[in-house]
């Protein structure tokens, strides 16, 4: 069976790259990999690069000593979130409101974690979440390095899961309260009802 390893790469597009270098160099603290003009690389942590691209400026090929790269752009608000520790949250409120950063959205996940969202230059949306989103970013959740890490990761992931009160879906906006699938008054499992978008 062919494998997925994870994302390596994900992409936002702006207007004004420079700007854009500034806030997620200097203010998020991201290391830059590499700079030209159409495009700045971060290492967001985890084998994983977090890619900033002019808008407009991918809509030809690259063409590159090694291959071409195909056509790209985007358009219009995107999301991005990042990974923090729990005692991360506070430090980065701090940061945040020192920037005149407004924090616009706050959640806390039934399986412990939270995120707060704040908008970027370019309107992008931004989350930073600590352990306890998705089943795969659980508090005291090891990160996997190779196959067998990733199995002996999933297992321990399964186990705090399980700890911690089963599989919750995320809600949908328009779904109202989360779903959840413990019956509290009984701790019976229920399975939750998959609605049709």
């Amino acid at each position: 069976m062919a494998k997925i390893n994870g994302i390596l790469e994900s992409a936002i597009y702006v207007d004004d790259l420079e700007r854009a270098r500034a806030f997620y160099g200097e203010l998020i603290g991201l290391r830059s990999m590499h700079d030209d003009r159409r495009m700045s690389a971060y290492d967001a942590g985890n084998h994983s690069a977090f890619l900033v691209f002019a808008r407009g400026g991918s809509t030809t090929p690259a063409r590159l000593p090694g291959g071409l790269i195909p056509p790209h752009d985007g358009h219009g608000p995107l999301h991005v979130a990042f990974a923090i520790p729990d005692d991360q949250l506070p430090v980065w409120e701090q940061r945040l409101a020192a920037h005149q950063i407004a924090i616009e959205g706050r959640v806390r996940w039934p399986r412990g974690g939270e995120s707060i969202y704040f908008r970027d230059p370019e309107g992008h949306l931004v989350e930073l979440a600590t352990p306890g989103l998705w089943d795969n970013y659980l508090k005291d959740a090891p990160m996997a390095a190779d196959d067998d890490d990733r199995k002996r990761a999933e297992q321990e992931r399964r186990r705090i899961q399980n700890k911690q009160g089963g599989h919750h879906w995320p809600p949908r906006a328009d779904d109202g309260p989360p779903l959840d699938d413990t019956d509290r008054n009984t701790d019976k499992v229920i399975k939750p009802s998959r609605r049709k978008p």
